[in-house]
């Protein structure tokens, strides 16, 4: 019996639900998924967050709960601690802690108490796992180095063939060169180079069409003035469509603000 305790993702996460769940599951286990974000009464603090968690994973009656953040790693130590079997922690370890955004909205002056209470609580989250699941080789590097006695696997996040298959389309045999983005609008993604490399596309060949696909849960407001390239924005989509739209693209953009972080950091 294996619960997934998710503090910051969703129960359908594309990684959780139809990747990591749906094979334990098709594996003869029984899997169940607590996130917060499914909680119908409203959590205003960490403790209680915490304390939900904890309280709706007991019901699942699981022997393995694998959490997502440090804090669902409280939350699980919190059911492990009350049980009265056995139960093991698997800390799938996909985000940078502490992360760029979890000091984004803290004042200057904070920012170094918060780096290092965060840090000592992924720290924490490092010794009360019994176990680690890696997104990355990047952010295994530092469990890896002090708690490498502790089984781990390496998971990344490709997507099967399943969903993927491998029927692609020859970019030589299309009419148009498809360019795909996803994600959020944020300038710091590179949704403006993205759509700037777009541009310089078309300029420079103007006997080719182009097209530029971006799929996000915002909406794009930018019309391109060039007739041979058209800018098509999708809204979000389930991971099975998710999967078949990208067999669509020729080229696939990834422009994000280049630091210390995202140039470690896969995207997802």
């Amino acid at each position: 019996n294996i619960a997934f305790a998710l503090y910051i993702h969703p129960s359908k996460d594309e990684r959780v639900y139809y990747q990591e769940a749906e094979i334990l599951r098709e594996s003869g286990f029984e899997v169940s998924i607590v996130s917060i974000l499914d909680a119908k009464e409203k959590l205003n603090s960490v403790r209680q967050k915490i304390s939900y968690l904890a309280t709706e994973v007991t019901k699942t009656n699981a022997d393995i709960i694998i959490s997502d953040t440090p804090l669902s790693v409280f939350s699980a130590w919190r059911v492990k601690r009350r049980s009265s079997k056995s139960v093991k922690i698997c800390y799938d370890i996909t985000e940078w802690y502490p992360s760029v955004k979890n000091l984004s909205h803290v004042p200057f002056y904070q920012k170094p108490i918060r780096f290092l209470l965060l840090l000592f609580a992924s720290f924490l989250a490092g010794i009360l796992a019994d176990a680690f699941i890696f997104g990355e080789e990047d952010k295994a590097r530092p469990f890896q180095l002090f708690f490498g006695k502790k089984r781990s696997v390496m998971l990344p996040y490709y997507a099967s063939k399943k969903y993927m298959g491998a029927n692609f389309e020859c970019p030589q045999e299309k009419n148009a060169l498809t360019m795909m983005y996803s994600g959020s609008l944020a300038k710091d993604k590179g949704i403006e180079k993205v759509i700037a490399v777009a541009e310089k596309c078309a300029e420079m060949r103007p006997e080719k069409e182009f097209v530029l696909k971006v799929m996000s849960g915002a909406d794009l407001y930018y019309y391109s003035h060039r007739n041979n390239l058209k800018i098509d924005c999708i809204g979000y989509q389930a991971y099975p469509e998710f999967c078949k739209t990208l067999k669509v693209a020729d080229i696939f953009f990834d422009l994000r603000k280049i630091d210390s972080e995202t140039t470690r950091c896969m995207p997802i």
